[in-house]
């Protein structure tokens, strides 16, 4: 192929697609990440705002809520990098399992609670 024929196609040819193109070079990984900061950003909006509080708070608050099956509001939090990211769940806690607390499907590490709120 000479120049001639090259130029001619990228000038009435070619049509370049821009960014759309790279979308497929993204990792799953750092979609997943996109979309989990995409989140967290949406909820931080309109989360209720709870005090942090101890582990020994944290337990009784969380034991009573199993015996009485009350749902609960908890903040947890994940380090990322430098960054503290923090999540919320809300439902029933269904069971305890290696450190880690089932809240509906969800499971999070006990130590990762910042603070809980029983719903009445």
């Amino acid at each position: 192929m000479n120049d001639r024929v090259a130029q001619q196609f990228f000038a009435h040819d070619y049509h370049d697609r821009g960014v759309q193109k790279w979308q497929g070079y993204f990792l799953s990984d750092h979609t997943q990440h996109l979309r989990e900061r995409h989140q967290a950003v949406q909820q931080a909006t309109t989360w209720e705002r709870i005090p942090a509080m101890n582990r020994t708070e944290i337990s009784q608050e969380l034991q009573y809520a199993v015996r009485k099956r009350q749902p609960v509001t908890l903040i947890w939090q994940r380090t990322s990098g430098l960054e503290n990211q923090y999540f919320q769940a809300q439902g029933r806690v269904t069971g305890n399992e290696d450190g880690l607390l089932r809240i509906n499907s969800q499971l999070i590490p006990f130590e990762r609670i910042v603070a809980i709120k029983r719903k009445n």
